[in-house]
């Protein structure tokens, strides 16, 4: 073979490798690229901590300087930042949020799972959905339209938007699944952490409660609706429709631990005693309060049962609010 072949030969074999390695670097992209099939979309999702500026920013736009109106809006704040807490302590116990991206998703969806909210009282003068507007939907058309997501990778918005708009529904949709239900479900559990925790220092024995958080329900201390009751003891979680008085309200945030999905999340409402505070406001009312506390005692044993057991509950979901 003459030199000139001999190069012709090598340099031939130099093209046909860089070729071959062009179609699999191409072959991996299209395979584990940003929308590739085998990608693993928690490798995108970025481990910086969440920024809270933003969210407490928007809020203070809404403070007119009128006491009522800001003392209910600075209360949605403080219960917003609480949630993230409860979030970070699910997210932190659960396998399931291991990965980044359900880990950050969770996060956000649980800072503004109630950016809806501020708008919503500034154009009805009430937090109550039935008389005013779906707050999960209005905070999440608001997020969609903002800047409040901007940087995080399209799964990570797509997550917060959905668990944003669902957070309060009555039942989560069939059809949800995966990702997606994790993270609903995380936040939902959050947030009813930090709800029951407001309630109980509303609703516990000899406080007075603000009659627009309690829903402006009738202070009737010896007064309950017998379905709510039904609902805690047969294992369902109670409807809003159903509730009349104080002590319905008592009835009903009870029910919601048939809905709580994580074990940590039980374990800490047993251990911060916010379900014996509420049940204790009910001692005008001693057959109703003793039903109820027969039921949430024997929940709990379950739970505990389950717990030690390795399971997870599988509860139905919380009412619309």
């Amino acid at each position: 073979m003459t030199p000139a072949e001999l190069l012709l030969t090598k340099t031939g074999g130099t093209v046909l490798a860089l070729v071959l390695l062009l179609c699999l670097a191409l072959l991996l992209r299209r395979l584990y690229g940003q929308r590739g099939p085998r990608r693993d979309p928690s490798r995108e999702a970025p481990a910086r901590d969440i920024n809270t500026a933003p969210f407490l920013a928007y809020a203070r736009g809404f403070f007119s300087g009128e006491a009522r109106g800001d003392s209910l809006l600075a209360l949605k704040a403080e219960h917003t930042l609480r949630v993230l807490e409860e979030a970070r302590a699910i997210a932190a116990s659960e396998p399931a949020f291991s990965a980044a991206l359900p880990r950050r998703a969770l996060l956000l969806a649980a800072l503004y799972h109630d950016l809806g909210r501020f708008e919503q009282l500034r154009r009805y003068r009430t937090f109550v959905d039935a008389r005013s507007c779906n707050h999960g939907l209005l905070g999440a058309r608001i997020l969609s339209r903002g800047v409040f997501l901007a940087g995080e990778p399209e799964e990570v918005r797509r997550l917060v938007l959905t668990a944003v708009a669902l957070h309060n529904r009555q039942r989560l949709p069939e059809g949800l699944s995966g990702p997606g239900r994790l993270v609903t479900q995380g936040v939902r559990d959050a947030d009813k952490m930090d709800i029951l925790r407001i309630m109980a220092g509303q609703l516990a024995a000899g406080a007075v409660a603000d009659p627009a958080v309690v829903m402006h329900l009738a202070d009737e201390p010896q007064s309950w609706s017998a379905p709510l009751l039904s609902a805690l003891e047969e294992g369902r979680t109670g409807s809003f429709s159903d509730m009349r008085f104080y002590n319905d309200f008592r009835l009903l945030l009870c029910t919601w631990l048939q809905d709580l999905t994580f074990a940590v999340s039980l374990r800490r409402l047993r251990d911060a005693g916010h379900l014996e505070a509420i049940l204790g406001g009910l001692a005008a009312a001693p057959e109703a309060q003793a039903r109820a506390r027969r039921a949430v005692e024997a929940f709990f044993r379950a739970a505990a049962d389950a717990d030690r057991q390795g399971k997870r509950p599988c509860p139905p979901s919380l009412p619309d609010r």
